[in-house]
C-alpha cells in the first residue's frame, strides 16, 4: 500500500515497486483524482483516497451492507457475478468498459483481493466494485439483471 502525501511520490513509488516486485498487490491512495488513471498505467492494482476510505470500509464490512458511499464521489458496492463468471477480475475490462473497478471477489467466506492469473470468477461468487455513482450505473447497463442501489 502506497500512502504520500504527493501524487507525484506515489506514481514514482509505483513506478519503482512495480519493476522490482511485480508480483505484489499495489493500492495506492491519490489526492487528486485525475492521477488515478497514471496509477493504472504504470501497474497499479488499485487506486483511490484511502486516508477518508479506510475507516468506512471496516464499518462497512462489519455492517455487511450492499452499498456504501465512501465519500461523495466514491462508492463500494456488491453484486452477483452475473455477466462476470468465467473471467478474470481484472481482465474482465470492467474499469476500461464502465469505470468502476472490482476490489475483491466473495467466494464462500472468504473475500478475495488478490486475483492469481488463472482465477475466474465462479458462479455464486460476490463481486466488490469501486467507483463513481455514474461508474456503478455505467456497469448496470453493461451487466443484465444489475441493481445499483441508491444512497440513503
Amino acid at each position: 500500500m502506497i500512502a504520500l502525501s504527493n501524487d507525484s511520490e506515489a506514481l514514482f513509488a509505483a513506478t519503482v515497486v512495480r519493476d522490482y516486485a511485480p508480483e505484489v498487490p499495489l493500492i495506492a491512495r491519490v489526492n487528486q483524482a485525475r492521477n488515478v488513471d497514471r496509477l493504472y498505467r504504470v501497474g497499479t492494482d488499485f487506486a483511490l483516497s484511502l486516508g477518508q476510505v479506510a475507516g468506512r470500509i471496516l464499518a462497512y464490512h462489519i455492517l455487511g451492507e450492499d452499498f456504501l458511499s465512501v465519500e461523495p464521489s466514491v462508492t463500494l458496492m456488491k453484486v452477483d457475478a452475473n455477466g462476470l463468471v468465467g473471467r478474470h477480475p481484472v481482465r474482465a475490462g470492467v474499469r476500461e468498459r464502465a469505470g468502476c473497478q472490482v476490489v475483491a471477489i466473495g467466494r464462500g467466506a472468504d473475500i478475495v483481493v488478490e486475483f492469481a492469473d488463472d482465477f475466474a470468477i465462479e458462479a455464486g461468487d460476490v463481486v466488490y466494485l469501486c467507483g463513481a455513482p455514474e461508474t456503478l450505473a455505467a456497469y448496470a447497463r453493461l451487466i443484465p439483471g444489475v441493481a445499483v442501489p441508491s444512497a440513503a
